[in-house]
């Protein structure tokens, strides 16, 4: 039984783990490309930012801020919409976010890089917030969902 179990907890640790690894190079990889996509300019629709709170594992409340973006830009004459920033989940406190928002305020004509490929698929800043430490997560938890497995089956 106790195999069974560990074996069970090696799958879910290491699938989480592998997901979260994916998601965050997947982020990293689409920086590095939109940084040789063309660019145009945008005019920004809509720029609101969203509270975001979540739970530490201490249980207390903390509560960061997102920017949420729509822009509009043509591309051979006809007009797309996009709401990407950068790639992957940026959260600032209020002040930095006040502060891009500012950088994205409603009206404002701002560059917009864009897939020549599909140019509904654009952003505004060709670039990751996610950096290096972004893997740890992924990364630790596939190791100990190995770990535990390996000792499940061994013991």
């Amino acid at each position: 039984m106790i195999k069974y179990t560990g074996i069970l907890v090696f799958l879910i640790f290491s699938g989480i783990g592998f997901l979260l690894l994916r998601q965050a190079v997947n982020a990293r990889r689409m920086g590095k490309l939109a940084q040789k996509w063309p660019s145009t300019t945008a005019t920004i629709l809509e720029s609101v930012i969203e509270e975001e709170p979540s739970r530490d594992a201490t249980g207390s409340v903390n509560v960061a801020f997102r920017l949420l973006v729509k822009y509009e830009f043509a591309v051979g004459g006809k007009v797309f919409q996009g709401d990407r920033v950068s790639f992957g989940k940026a959260t600032f406190d209020y002040v930095t976010a006040s502060n891009v928002k500012a950088q994205f305020a409603e009206g404002k004509e701002v560059p917009v890089w864009f897939n020549p490929e599909n140019p509904e698929e654009s952003v505004l800043a060709p670039k990751t917030t996610v950096g290096m430490l972004s893997r740890v997560p992924g990364v630790f938890l596939i190791v100990t969902g190995v770990v535990i497995g390996l000792v499940a089956i061994l013991y």
